[in-house]
């Protein structure tokens, strides 16, 4: 089942529903700009998807249970990006960081 929603605090939801929680693709904006845009399962973000910060950042990867897990790129409102490995929203294991600095780009793995 799909649904478009907005709920009291102004967030706008669009996209699959089941058993009262969001389920499947949909699409979640907040009021501030901050915006998810991919799976859900149970009211949480879990599976692939794309999170966009209203300052620009933006992380795009898996998500289990809410939370970044697996592999994912977190851009930065600056254009730098991490790209690795992730678990419970923090890096984990191995990573590469692309650092912009003069007009040249710094890749360090970590």
């Amino acid at each position: 089942m799909q649904v478009q929603t907005t709920l009291p605090e102004g967030e706008q939801y669009v996209g699959g529903w089941r058993d009262g929680s969001y389920h499947g693709q949909g699409t979640l904006t907040c009021v501030d700009g901050t915006q998810y845009v991919g799976e859900w399962k149970d009211d949480k973000r879990h599976g692939q998807g794309t999170f966009t910060h209203a300052d620009g950042s933006q992380y795009v990867g898996g998500f289990r249970n809410g939370l970044p897990n697996g592999q994912g790129t977190y851009t930065f409102a600056s254009g730098e990006q991490y790209t690795g490995n992730w678990q419970d929203n923090k890096k984990h294991g191995l990573g590469t960081l692309e650092i912009f600095m003069c007009g040249n780009t710094q890749t360090y793995v970590h």
